[in-house]
């Protein structure tokens, strides 16, 4: 969570003390050398002596498709069409536009709209340095957080199967998000899911937590281990296909 709200510099130290008890973590040292390099590109200041020296800051690639994020927002229509279009229109200058649905955002429009942002981004101060540069092909771009993925649009063609690192399972998801917490501040990118989402897990309703997305069990499997020293019955299950009973 300090991560998403921008402040590198804490969740490096929370990632250093687990490393003391876990040092073997490879979810762990990917975290580290994320956020080592996240507060190198922050802390970046231009040489006064040179006036033409800038630094070409991306938006950053380590947020998930629905991590809450702040945009740099170009357009809004009704158009999924157009919206498609101007994301192309971005991407051929060198930004990574995305289209999002504003339903499926807490802080964006309740109605739905068809948004597209320049990048996305983990701080409102990484978005404000790209801004005058995105104001070039869009003078009346602006800076706004989207809030917590809420999913109301569910497009299906976006869900995808995978193998999950199963760690708890609850009928309340508040008591499931104690894990999420738990397990993101050891670096995983832990989610809640509801069992009858999909077709592999329980036909029961639950709010099961996942310590990650994985494509393959193989993969899955290299971060078992070390997931079960927090969570000693995690165990790996393929989730089927999506079929959104919520």
């Amino acid at each position: 969570m300090l991560a998403e709200a921008g402040d590198y510099d804490a969740a490096l130290k929370i990632i250093i003390n687990a490393l003391d008890s876990y040092p073997d973590s490879k979810a762990l040292l990917y975290k580290k050398a994320d956020y080592e390099e996240m507060l190198n590109i922050l802390s970046y200041e231009p040489d006064p002596e040179d006036p033409a020296e800038t630094i070409d800051i991306e938006p950053s690639s380590h947020l998930s498709e629905k991590e809450p994020f702040f945009g740099i927002w170009c357009l809004g229509t009704k158009s999924k069409a157009e919206a498609k279009e101007y994301k192309k229109t971005l991407q051929n200058e060198g930004y990574d536009a995305k289209v999002c649905v504003t339903t499926d955002w807490s802080e964006l429009n309740s109605e739905k709209w068809y948004v597209v942002t320049a990048g996305v981004y983990p701080n409102e101060e990484w978005a404000s340095s790209n801004l005058e540069a995105v104001r070039k092909i869009c003078p009346n771009a602006y800076i706004k957080y989207s809030g917590d993925y809420i999913g109301e649009s569910k497009e299906k063609a976006s869900i995808e199967p995978f193998y999950g690192i199963w760690c708890i399972g609850a009928k309340n998801r508040s008591d499931s998000k104690k894990s999420v917490e738990n397990l993101k501040g050891y670096g995983y990118d832990a989610k809640v899911y509801v069992t009858t989402d999909w077709s592999n897990l329980n036909s029961e309703k639950w709010y099961v937590v996942s310590a990650g997305e994985y494509s393959t069990k193989d993969e899955a499997e290299e971060y078992l281990e070390d997931i079960q020293e927090l969570y000693e019955s995690a165990y790996i299950k393929y989730t089927g296909e999506y079929q959104g009973s919520e």
